[in-house]
């Protein structure tokens, strides 16, 4: 259920890059009339301020008609192979004072 703004490098193009129950994930909301192709890399838009730009999340494999025929979608081959992953690096959010649930 995680998700982060994603940029074709190449095109750029945004979307909305969201984990899938596979080994892959999905760029969803390209423009229709997207100039994206497989190969293209991907990378965090910096939007949304949590992450920052220019992560690579990996490479588009293929490019299809999203929910409905509004956008484009493409599954993309994660940048990391996450079975020999060594070392991790997390960014939290800061607590708030107020409300927090985290406490």
């Amino acid at each position: 259920e995680s998700r982060i703004g994603g940029v074709v490098e190449r095109t750029g193009e945004v979307g909305v890059v969201e984990g899938t129950s596979f080994s892959t994930c999905r760029l969803n909301y390209l423009p229709r009339q997207t100039a994206a192709q497989p190969g293209d890399r991907v990378l965090s838009s910096g939007m949304g301020g949590v992450y920052p730009r220019g992560l690579v999340i990996g490479s588009c494999m293929n490019i299809y008609e999203g929910e409905y025929g509004f956008y484009r979608s493409a599954d993309v081959a994660p940048g990391a192979d996450f079975a020999r992953l060594r070392e991790v690096f997390v960014l939290v959010r800061p607590r708030e004072e107020k409300g927090d649930f985290l406490k």
